[in-house]
């Protein structure tokens, strides 16, 4: 596992709140609290990238980079990374959203499995 240290020009912002509408138990409050976490630190390491592909590409050699071992195509700009960036975290929530949805019917299932086995044992 490789650690990524925080860029000094990225602030640390406070982890997205788990007050969800959906019903969960607390392995599913488990689920979500690391899958919420995963996603924030995902979102900061993302500006940090954005942050420094920014200073290569505008030339600012106060960062500590090689600049002879990164170039950029000089189409790539600033706001296209930012929408890619954008696309991909509105497809990584959709595909959280899912996840949580399917969570959510399994654990029903699971709950009618277990009332309906209570309920052939007690006969």
């Amino acid at each position: 596992m490789q650690v990524i240290t925080q860029h000094q020009g990225v602030s640390s912002l406070p982890p997205p709140s788990i007050d969800m509408a959906y019903p969960a138990t607390h392995h599913g409050n488990s689920t979500f609290s690391m899958l919420l976490s995963i996603l924030h630190t995902n979102m900061i390491q993302r500006d940090a990238i954005l942050n420094l592909m920014k200073q290569i590409t505008s030339g600012d050699t106060t960062g500590n980079h090689d600049s002879g071992s990164v170039s950029f195509p000089p189409n790539l700009t600033e706001k296209s990374l930012l929408e890619a960036a954008h696309d991909r975290e509105k497809e990584l929530l959709r595909e959280v959203t899912e996840l949580q949805w399917r969570l959510i019917c399994a654990q029903e299932e699971l709950n009618k499995y277990k009332t309906e086995h209570a309920q052939v044992n007690n006969l």
